[in-house]
């Protein structure tokens, strides 16, 4: 009987010793998530998933375990299933009383899986409000976000999508399948999503103010339009003739773009890679460069046309055509300038052209043009030309293509020409355009004969 005891007793010693130390080395919840997380950055999804499913067991309800839950189905793709948990997750922190986190809304949350499940299917007006009202409260929760631009492109995509469907279009990006799909309900009344939509407008409109404003800050002119041609028109009016030729040196090479010779203002030739334009008196002749023989014939009013905009002189009298002009003076130097400002000493007028009328011009359309100006040599430092936005892209009107001067050099009788520059495209159609070109002039204010621009009929 006392053995028996005795037995008793040590196996009851050794099943509370196992039992502390199964206690003592149990997972807690965090140590579960720390795990499930891990995995995730080795991106096993698969297994984060099972060790969440293990914890939720121990540890039913757990917050933490269940946000870990729901990002994995957003990673793996499973977006229907990431936005109604991420709905029950914020409703159920609302029901507390308090504010969602920032990342809740934004950030591999509940916006990115809207967004996700867009790009997918295709992007109905519902789900524009719902991802527009969970950016736009991200950023008013974390004002630290808003000087990130991508957050913004985000926000005026985002809108841009929301004005395709609100006019019924079915607003799809690349890759999206158009096929429906239904969204849970939400926590956010209707009239909310409209509120944070005008918000986030005016959000991206004070953005965009103050990127302009750190580019270049501009005050009212001291020069008129007409004080700038006539500007333009004294330092041309000093150049006789030129012969120059623009080179293309970008990756190495020695690309010729063109050949101009020039004896004006009423005859100019142009010799191009694929075609050569002679402009005498009135008549305008497009040539075969290999036969010289007319393909074109038209009369021009070459009055209105920049005849000599190679080497950075635009006649404004040709843009007021088709666009109304406002200049304003630029105060300091604009960044995308600092090489010519670090060489040279100018004093720079911004010539902002806007289209008269939208549905006349040139294709494809030209709604805005930017004209940066020296008030000393007249000089076309930049310029920029705009198109239309892309449907549903949100921009009224983006930066298409870009001509900037980076050196200017001195010729006889006091000439200041570029001798340097650069022009790139950024939208899709002009991805391939990047030039980094000289002006190698030669000749200026020598005797051409009146032959140089002669053609065969």
């Amino acid at each position: 009987m006392r053995k028996r005891w005795q037995f008793q007793c040590i196996f009851l010693l050794v099943f509370l010793f196992l039992s502390f130390t199964s206690a003592l080395y149990a997972k807690t919840a965090d140590e579960y998530v720390d795990d499930v997380y891990k995995l995730i950055d080795q991106k096993q999804y698969d297994e984060a998933l099972a060790l969440v499913r293990k914890g939720v067991e121990e540890y039913p309800g757990d917050l933490g375990l269940t946000i870990a839950g729901t990002e994995i189905q957003h990673l793996k793709g499973n977006y229907e299933i990431a936005i109604v948990n991420y709905i029950n997750i914020m409703r159920a922190i609302r029901s507390t009383g308090k504010e969602t986190p920032t990342l809740a809304h934004y950030h591999s949350n509940l916006a990115d899986a809207y967004n996700e499940l867009g790009q997918k299917h295709y992007f109905p007006k519902e789900l524009c409000l719902r991802i527009i009202y969970h950016t736009e409260k991200a950023l008013e929760l974390d004002p630290r976000l808003y000087p990130e631009g991508h957050f913004i492109d985000f926000l005026r995509k985002s809108i841009g999508h929301y004005d395709m469907a609100n006019i019924g279009a079915k607003m799809m990006e690349t890759g999206g399948d158009g096929a429906d799909f239904q969204l849970p309900d939400d926590y956010v009344s209707d009239d909310e999503k409209m509120r944070y939509k005008d918000k986030a407008i005016q959000r991206i409109k004070e953005y965009d103010v103050l990127q302009k404003e750190s580019a270049f800050r501009t005050v009212a002119s001291d020069k008129t339009t007409d004080d700038i041609i006539q500007l333009v028109n004294r330092r041309t009016s000093v150049i006789k003739t030129i012969h120059f030729k623009r080179i293309n040196t970008a990756n190495g090479t020695n690309t010729l773009l063109e050949e101009i010779t020039y004896k004006g203002p009423d005859r100019i030739k142009v010799v191009e890679t694929n075609a050569v334009s002679v402009i005498s008196n009135n008549d305008y002749y497009v040539l075969d460069p290999q036969t010289k023989k007319v393909m074109q014939q038209d009369r021009i009013d070459f009055a209105k046309m920049s005849l000599l905009k190679g080497i950075g002189f635009y006649d404004l009298r040709g843009a007021l055509e088709s666009y109304n002009l406002i200049v304003e003076k630029i105060i300091g130097c604009p960044n995308f300038l600092s090489e010519i400002c670090q060489d040279s000493s100018v004093n720079l007028y911004l010539i902002t052209g806007r289209l008269k009328d939208k549905d006349k011009g040139s294709y494809p359309p030209t709604p805005k043009v930017e004209y940066f100006i020296d008030g000393q040599t007249g000089l076309c430092l930049a310029k920029r030309e705009y198109r239309l936005g892309v449907l549903g892209s949100g921009k009224e009107e983006e930066l298409a293509k870009e001509t900037i001067v980076t050196k200017i050099e001195k010729h006889p009788e006091g000439i200041l020409l570029p001798s340097a520059g650069k022009t790139k495209g950024y939208v899709e159609e002009l991805a391939n355009l990047k030039e980094d070109w000289t002006i190698d002039v030669l000749s200026i204010n020598q005797e051409i004969g009146d032959r140089e621009f002669s053609v065969s009929k």
